[in-house]
């Protein structure tokens, strides 16, 4: 299964080619531009330079780089070192000849402290890259909650990034993850989200968070719909990895209900939310629409006030190209489920629902 790690040394080649497969609007630039590599020297590579803390990757299921976030906590520092140090030993390594190449050369020259208007509100900006295999997975999501989790730990208190309006895609994704949009120079989008200190329990919840992830499963709807409510198939994959489930009550139909106890194998180093090892939820059946989407409401029992509230499960299933395209949509998640456990929870299910499925 893929993973996320630390940015190693010896990385570099990998981000190298992901930057020049994803640098058009999310599409393969190869060949754009006369020399290929100076999409990474201008959006990948400066950042495991300084910031190789602020630097993580993920690795496809064969051990390979597939995918990366970079960061600065603080532009205006790291657009004075580029200025100064960095971009001073790239720029003569490219001819001023063709004309997408002469921009970025531009864009490269005018780089420096204070032009970026959000720096103040919004101190940390990201590039954050996939190849296609990994998109749709969650681990976009899982990229982002480990860096704003680095960030809040050292007290930043806001993250901005620029992207190419023709990725439509990826700004969908930002804005449904809590992004904002922000004012923006021509020919360009500007996102920010600010980030609520670790204590900040009341900032936190208030925003009513929304967690996702998605997943290609090569089946048809009729038979992932039927995994996503037969009880026992539920009990074959649902479950992250880890922990293990039960059914004390269950009733899947629009306006029934289940009590579901998920257990942890080895409780050792955690602690659940309803007893010292398990997770227990009453959930109820909110919508059904057979093939198509099931929507679960769900309780967490637990005395502990951070779960509280009820949160809203989203299962929609439509045709995609090679199987059905799966998603689930969280919302109103409660401020006790600390968000990179929830994405790495669900996409450990979608991973066991596509293994439970596929041959």
């Amino acid at each position: 299964m893929p993973r996320i790690r630390e940015f190693a040394p010896g990385d570099e080649t990998a981000l190298v080619q992901i930057c020049m497969r994803t640098a058009d609007a999310g599409r393969d630039a190869t060949g754009i531009l006369q020399n290929d590599a100076l999409w990474a020297d201008l959006f990948a590579l400066p950042y495991p330079r300084r910031h190789p803390d602020l630097t993580w990757v993920v690795e496809d299921d064969d051990g390979l780089v597939a995918g990366y976030i970079v960061a600065t906590d603080d532009t205006d520092a790291f657009e004075r070192w580029f200025r100064d140090e960095w971009w001073p030993s790239r720029s003569g390594r490219y001819a001023r000849t063709g004309e997408r190449q002469q921009e970025l050369l531009r864009h490269g020259d005018e780089r420096a402290p204070g032009r970026e208007r959000h720096a103040r509100e919004y101190p940390a900006h990201l590039h954050i890259d996939l190849l296609p295999g990994l998109q749709g997975a969650g681990f976009g999501r899982r990229l982002i909650d480990t860096l704003l989790d680095e960030l809040r730990r050292r007290g930043v208190r806001g993250l901005h990034l620029g992207m190419d309006p023709k990725n439509v895609g990826a700004a969908a994704f930002y804005e449904r993850i809590g992004f904002e949009r922000l004012s923006s120079p021509t020919g360009s989008l500007t996102y920010g989200i600010r980030i609520a200190p670790d204590g900040d329990r009341r900032a936190r919840s208030a925003a009513g968070r929304t967690d996702a992830a998605s997943l290609l499963v090569h089946t048809d709807q009729v038979r992932v719909f039927d995994a996503l409510t037969n009880e026992d198939a539920l009990l074959a994959w649902l479950p992250p990895r880890g922990m293990h489930g039960r059914f004390e009550r269950f009733d899947m139909r629009e306006g029934g209900s289940f009590r579901l106890v998920l257990t942890y194998d080895d409780a050792s180093g955690v602690s659940g939310k309803s007893t010292d090892d398990s997770d227990v939820s009453e959930v109820r059946i909110s919508e059904f629409a057979p093939g198509e989407r099931v929507v679960h409401e769900v309780d967490f029992e637990s005395d502990d006030p951070a779960f509280t509230g009820t949160m809203r499960m989203e299962w929609s299933l439509r045709s995609a190209h090679g199987g059905t395209m799966v998603e689930i949509v969280a919302r109103d998640v409660p401020a006790g489920v600390r968000a990179r456990d929830h994405a790495e929870g669900l996409t450990s299910s979608l991973s066991n629902l596509a293994s439970f499925l596929e041959p």
